[in-house]
């Protein structure tokens, strides 16, 4: 099998920046910046503004995220007999003996493929979004979340390369 690999797609990470414009539309609205918060029979204002600036600062983060990949050219994801290469975590490939176990996620009919790290200390995530890692409270832990949004490939080409580059490796493979 040939080493997989998947490619951002600009039309669709020009979405993903469209979908975070929007949100950062309605969230400066419920914030009160463009002009006084209306009350609402079921959310005190207080609520609504404090809800307003979260989807600021989540939009944000997405728009960057997206902005980013738009144009980066570089292959994003890559599968092989040395390991995976995912550039919104790492710049190097992880090899397979640092995972312990790799399994799948569904959140709302979207697939994601987890990638469990034996230590997350030795491979740490790059970028601006790096220090959520360290934070007591992250909700992954040792996790790197494989995500094919936005790229040229999908769900059940990426889990059949890790099927096989896998195999032969002590490596955890749960579909």
């Amino acid at each position: 099998m040939k080493d997989f690999s998947a490619n951002n797609v600009r039309w669709k990470c020009g979405l993903l920046l469209l979908l975070a414009l929007v949100m950062l539309y309605f969230g400066t609205r419920m914030a009160g910046l463009w002009g006084p918060v209306k009350a609402s029979s079921r959310y005190s204002p207080e609520f609504v503004m404090a809800f307003g600036w979260l989807t600021v600062v989540i939009s944000t983060q997405l728009g960057l995220a997206s902005a980013f990949r738009c144009w980066n050219t570089q292959n994003y994801i890559g599968i092989g007999p040395d390991g995976i290469l995912h550039r919104g975590w790492s710049t190097v490939t992880i090899p397979w003996s640092e995972f312990h176990e790799i399994s799948r996620r569904t959140f709302r009919k979207h697939r994601v493929i987890m990638l469990h790290l034996i230590d997350r200390k030795r491979f740490p995530r790059r970028g601006w979004m790096g220090w959520a890692m360290w934070l007591p409270f992250y909700p992954l832990g040792h996790t790197i979340e494989l995500n094919l949004g936005g790229t040229d490939q999908n769900f059940d080409a990426a889990m059949s390369a890790i099927k096989f580059f896998a195999s032969d490796k002590q490596v955890v493979v749960r579909d």
